[in-house]
């Protein structure tokens, strides 16, 4: 993203301008309108990302269909708001985003063959008066988190997939391809059967221990014993009834069956963010998504006890090092209007 931009100092009017930023999930996606006066997001819309599925077998087709469904989103959250009030939109996108081109997208359309298309270009041809941003929803979050601390952090993302980025002085950290964000394809080793990736690959961390992955691994310990006894056996019945939403409600019960296979899960991401404090020396670790809010403050100190256990020092600094993030479900939104307010107002 060019730096110019994102520094340029807002305008001072009399009419009131809004952004319209949007933060695409996995699972769900939410669009808002951002005040970039207060810095706030002032209304929500959410739907799910079933919406952006594909609809009849091309990845074209899945593009079309996420640029109407973002449209459609826009047009609803600006029901009853002067259309000509909106200086610009962005989109905070769950996927490496280089100048605007969105580059993969695994946990959007799983499995499926991708090629890289500017998503930028695709709405400003849709929204003639509407200059549009669009950077990876990592990189939003840590905007948002930056704006509010200056302090050097890594921002983690546990939601469908996993992702981090690290902010050193503001900004996030990337090379000159722009990579430096996709902890989560990642090959690891791990405990247990070959895992297939959303993005095809073996092994990845993303499959192992995001959302999806933990969900695969308690569907497949669910066939031991001790799974039918445990409070979520009780709850679910059987393997097929479990669900994200009751592993988090059992986890945060501190059920001891469910307790021990999320740590199981979670291991390999501790081990990742016990090389990252190595590699970059950071010691601030943000750590945001669906599935870890869902988990509560216990996921957290679980994984900086498995961030312990890889470290060669300071282990028991790891509690303080490793934290969840305050703003929950509101950093991307804030995040991408916090740069919109400096490239696009």
């Amino acid at each position: 993203m060019n730096q110019a931009l994102l520094r340029r100092p807002m305008r001072k009017e009399e009419r009131h301008e809004w952004l319209v930023v949007f933060d695409i999930g996995g699972t769900k996606t939410r669009a808002g309108l951002y005040d970039p006066r207060l810095g706030e997001i002032v209304k929500r819309v959410t739907v799910t990302s079933d919406l952006f599925r594909r609809t009849n077998g091309t990845v074209l087709a899945a593009e079309s269909r996420l640029v109407s469904g973002l449209d459609e989103l826009k047009t609803s959250l600006l029901a009853d708001t002067d259309a000509s009030t909106v200086v610009g939109a962005v989109v905070a996108f769950p996927g490496p985003v280089i100048g605007n081109v969105v580059r993969a997208a695994p946990t959007l359309w799983p499995g499926e063959r991708f090629r890289p298309f500017s998503l930028r270009d695709r709405l400003e041809e849709l929204w003639t008066t509407t200059p549009t941003v669009v950077l990876n929803d990592v990189s939003a979050a840590g905007y948002a988190y930056a704006a509010r601390d200056g302090r050097d952090f890594c921002i983690v993302t546990v939601s469908s997939g996993i992702g981090h980025k690290v902010f050193i002085g503001g900004e996030p950290m990337v090379g000159p391809s722009g990579a430096g964000g996709e902890i989560g394809h990642v090959s690891i080793h791990h405990d247990g059967e070959t895992v297939v990736c959303d993005c095809g690959s073996i092994d990845h961390l993303g499959a192992i221990s995001s959302g999806r992955g933990i969900l695969r691994l308690v569907r497949d310990r669910a066939v031991e014993s001790g799974f039918l006894s445990s409070r979520l056996g009780q709850t679910c019945g059987s393997p097929g009834g479990i669900t994200n939403e009751l592993i988090a409600q059992a986890f945060r019960a501190r059920d001891p069956w469910t307790v021990s296979v999320v740590r199981t899960g979670i291991e390999p991401l501790g081990w990742l963010l016990s090389l990252v404090r190595a590699v970059a020396g950071i010691e601030r670790f943000i750590i945001v998504g669906g599935f870890a809010d869902a988990l509560g403050p216990d996921y957290c100190r679980e994984l900086a006890r498995a961030a312990a256990h890889a470290t060669w020092d300071a282990p028991r600094r790891w509690e303080q090092w490793i934290a969840p993030g305050h703003l929950r479900e509101d950093a991307n939104l804030l995040g991408a209007g916090a740069v919109g307010a400096r490239a696009l107002v």
